[in-house]
C-alpha cells in the first residue's frame, strides 16, 4: 500500500508495494519537514507507546531550493519484529493495540503556495498479515489483505520516474520561467475569449438572417 501524502488531495494506492506500507511526503523549508512517526505499544503492562521517528529509505531533491524533498518511507515491521526478540504469541497481543502512524508533509495548495497535512492513521494488522487501515476520525475502515509485515523492508530503493514526477510537479521555476507560463496562460485565455465573441457574433447574425425571410405562407 502506497500513501501518497503531498497530493493535494491524499491517495492511497494498493497496487503499489502491496506486501508493505509506503509513505511518500515532500519536506520543504519552513512548511514541513516531511516526517513519519511510528507508535506502538512495546509493553503490554506498562500500555505506554513507543515513538520512533523514521528515517526515508530514499530522498530525491526538488530541483530550484536547497531541503525541498521528495521523501520515501517504508514502515520497519519486520526490522521491529526481529529486535524486538518477542514469540509470536507476544507479538499478537500486541498487534491487537495497533500500530499508530503519524505523516507530516508539505502539499501545493495553490499554483505557488504550499502547506503543511497531517495525518493520523492507525494500522491494525495481525502479525501473519492483512488487517485495515483506520484514518483519524473516518467512520469507515479501508481494507489491506496484501499487507506482510514479515516481508523484508528495502534498504534503499532509488527510483528515477519518482523523481521525474516530484520535479514535473513541482520543480520551483525562475521567475522569468513563471511570467513565460503566466503569459502562455493569459494568451490562451484570450484566444478562448476572442472564440467565444466570434461564435457569439456569428449566431446573432444567423438570427437576424433567419428573422428577415418572409413569413411562410399558410
Amino acid at each position: 500500500m502506497l500513501l501518497q501524502a503531498s497530493a493535494p488531495r491524499p491517495v492511497m494506492n494498493p497496487v503499489d508495494s502491496p506486501e508493505h506500507f509506503r509513505i511518500q511526503t515532500l519536506r520543504r523549508p519552513g512548511v514541513s519537514d516531511g516526517g513519519v512517526l511510528f507508535s506502538f505499544v512495546s509493553d503490554l503492562e506498562s500500555g505506554s507507546p513507543t515513538n520512533h521517528t523514521l528515517a526515508p529509505v530514499e530522498s530525491y531533491q526538488i530541483e530550484g531550493q536547497d531541503g525541498f524533498e521528495a521523501l520515501d518511507y517504508w514502515l520497519p515491521f519486520d526490522t521491529m519484529f526481529k529486535e524486538s526478540g518477542l514469540s509470536d504469541l507476544a507479538l499478537a497481543a500486541l498487534s491487537t493495540s495497533g500500530y499508530r502512524v503519524t505523516v507530516r508533509s508539505a502539499f501545493r495548495s495553490d499554483r505557488t503556495k504550499y502547506e503543511e497535512r497531517v495525518i493520523s492513521l492507525l494500522l491494525l494488522t495481525p502479525v501473519t498479515g492483512g488487517g485495515v487501515i483506520r484514518l483519524g476520525d473516518s467512520f469507515f475502515d479501508i481494507a489491506n489483505p496484501t499487507l506482510n509485515p514479515r516481508a523484508p523492508t528495502p534498504k534503499r530503493v532509488r527510483d528515477e520516474t519518482i523523481s521525474i514526477a516530484f520535479n514535473r510537479a513541482h520543480k520551483v521555476l525562475t521567475q522569468g520561467a513563471q511570467d513565460a507560463i503566466e503569459a502562455r496562460r493569459r494568451a490562451r485565455i484570450a484566444e478562448a475569449e476572442a472564440n467565444m465573441q466570434a461564435n457569439t457574433r456569428a449566431l446573432e447574425g444567423r438570427d437576424r438572417r433567419v428573422k428577415a425571410l418572409p413569413p411562410k405562407k399558410p
